[in-house]
């Protein structure tokens, strides 16, 4: 039996297309008051082909045919002016209960729409049609979801294991809890219709009342909110519950563009807090940052953007935070407040400090910006479970061998961002930890006796190791940070009788102020013109940070290839 299903569009510049569609002013007397903020789709059609000795797989586009509506003409300009697109299209069939449920659901990323038909029917051959239109979208990033299986797939340009499921199917008591809460939330959209057409019938035959205090209560407000209490309250969830039931996420990882620049490289969910054309460059501390945009709730409960522009605290009932592995996990808070923070621009890029010592920038990608930057901070399998929300009883405690810090002991580094209006990002809820490298620690290691060049073979397999006499020298003194670390560690090269005497007269001086010497332009990348010291057994796997026996000093083209696997 065919179903209507529903897509939800946000566009780079205009924001919300789909927002108000499912209006009576946008569909006349075809409007589904249970999905205003979603597109009508008719129809929808897509594809995958490959041919027998292919390697990649050929996507078409998704074509959807709607009625006209009020997003026709935001898509038109959407078109026309080759604007970002993300969207998600959700399919519906009747269960076993008779109800109507929310099973399958197809998301796409980075599109770009490329066709747009219209469609008015014949008013003689086809009286009974309405106007329509078909609309294909070519994407860069598309995911397919079955959410009663708990079945999950992503393809995209960059995404090496093609169609590889995600997640494991659900169990049977798992997929009757998922269709007892589509029962529950059935029942309460019928109840909340029935009430609005009662109350709409009381208006229209008996005369006003004057409000009474109690009545004029305003319902209170959360930036975010656990979806499992009632409609209407934000009480303090006691539930453990999926994020991503509470809205939309991303996670960003601290990565070195070939430039040599630290960027926040997305390593999993949405494109929440990216901008069309430009990185994101981080200038401070952040190893890990994860955004969440909350979902709608349709009753108030939910501050709109400009209540919170108007606030220097955000209250929140939702808070994020990373164990010491990087793992994400959340927080059912009692209205905790968050600092806003907003996002400022300066010229050509968009810059915001969220406090002292720690930038985000998004500025114009350069012609020096290309490939896939080497991420220092990767999150562990981010994408390959749930991440939960956990009540006040679950602190303390570990699940999935992921120990959650009770919230007052996690010293959480979080903030609610909002964006200039013309770049069409909502608010933002963000969360940052600190890289391994910003973290203190005292050196240790012996390092090497060295004969002949000692940067000769910087070029080659894992690099020059770190002389033993300059072992000598740092071991057992303690650094704020690696930076710190390295900026000594180059000058006491710099000190060595035996090392100067193979640098020239410029590296010599650079190195006396804590600077590394430039490499050979043929092993340089870019603005990546110095040596570089290399992480042997990576921080993310457990090496460690100032153990100089794990420390190699590299070019920058050699670095690049290790990190690209290339060993």
């Amino acid at each position: 039996m065919a179903h209507v299903a529903w897509l939800t569009l946000k566009g780079a510049k205009q924001g919300l297309i789909s927002g108000g569609c499912n209006t009576k002013d946008s569909m006349g007397n075809r409007y589904q008051e249970t999905h205003t903020d979603q597109i009508t789709v008719l129809a929808c059609h897509y594809s995958l082909s490959k041919l027998p000795n292919q390697h990649g797989v050929h996507h078409d586009g998704i074509q959807i045919t709607k009625p006209k509506d009020k997003a026709s003409p935001l898509l038109a300009t959407a078109f026309a002016r080759k604007e970002y697109l993300e969207g998600s299209i959700d399919f519906y069939r009747t269960n076993d209960r008779g109800h109507y449920e929310r099973f399958y659901s197809v998301a796409f990323q980075k599109a770009v729409i490329c066709e747009v038909t219209d469609m008015s029917p014949h008013a003689v051959h086809s009286p009974g049609e309405d106007m329509h239109e078909m609309i294909t979208f070519r994407y860069k990033g598309v995911q397919w979801e079955h959410f009663p299986c708990g079945t999950l797939a992503y393809d995209g340009w960059t995404d090496a294991n093609s169609l590889a499921a995600m997640a494991p199917p659900l169990s049977t008591a798992e997929r009757y809890a998922e269709q007892i809460k589509e029962m529950v939330q059935a029942e309460k959209t019928a109840e909340r219709q029935a009430a609005k057409a009662q109350q709409s019938w009381q208006k229209s035959v008996l005369p006003e009342k004057p409000e009474t205090e109690e009545e004029k209560k305003t319902v209170p407000q959360r930036f975010a909110r656990s979806v499992t209490v009632p409609d209407g309250t934000c009480e303090v969830g006691m539930q453990r519950e999926s994020l991503s039931g509470i809205g939309l996420y991303a996670a960003y990882a601290l990565a070195i563009e070939r430039t040599g620049e630290q960027v926040l490289s997305r390593v999993a969910g949405q494109a929440l807090a990216e901008l069309p054309g430009m990185m994101m460059k981080v200038l401070g501390r952040a190893g890990i940052l994860a955004a969440l945009a909350p979902t709608k709730m349709g009753d108030g409960t939910l501050y709109t953007e400009d209540e919170i522009r108007q606030q220097d605290m955000v209250k929140t009932n939702i808070r994020l935070g990373f164990d010491a592995s990087g793992q994400l996990y959340g927080y059912h808070v009692d209205g905790d407040s968050i600092p806003k923070r907003t996002v400022t621009q300066n010229g050509d890029k968009f810059e915001v400090t969220l406090e002292e010592g720690l930038t985000i920038e998004w500025v114009p990608l350069s012609g020096d910006f290309g490939g896939q930057p080497i991420l220092v901070n990767p999150i562990p399998e981010l994408e390959s479970h749930d991440i939960w929300i956990h009540p006040q009883a679950d602190q303390g405690k570990e699940f999935e061998k992921t120990y959650i810090t009770p919230v007052a002991d996690a010293d959480l580094k979080d903030y609610i961002l909002v964006f200039p209006a013309d770049t069409g990002l909502p608010p933002l809820y963000v969360v940052f930890k600190g890289s391994a490298r910003d973290e203190p620690g005292v050196v240790t290691g012996q390092g090497e006796d060295m004969t002949g060049i000692w940067l000769e073979k910087a070029g080659e397999e894992l690099g020059s190791p770190v002389p033993s006499q300059i072992a000598d020298k740092l071991r057992g003194q303690r650094f704020s940070s690696f930076d710190k670390f390295r900026k000594a560690f180059w000058l006491a090269v710099s000190e060595d009788r035996q090392l100067k005497t193979q640098f020239i007269g410029n590296n010599i001086d650079r190195m006396s102020k804590g600077y590394a010497p430039r490499a050979r332009k043929k092993d340089s990348v870019g603005k990546r013109q110095s040596f570089e010291i290399h992480h042997v057994e990576e921080i993310q796997h457990g090496g460690k940070v100032y153990d100089v026996d794990n420390l190699r000093v590299l070019t920058p083209q050699r670095h690049i290839d290790i990190h690209k696997g290339n060993k």
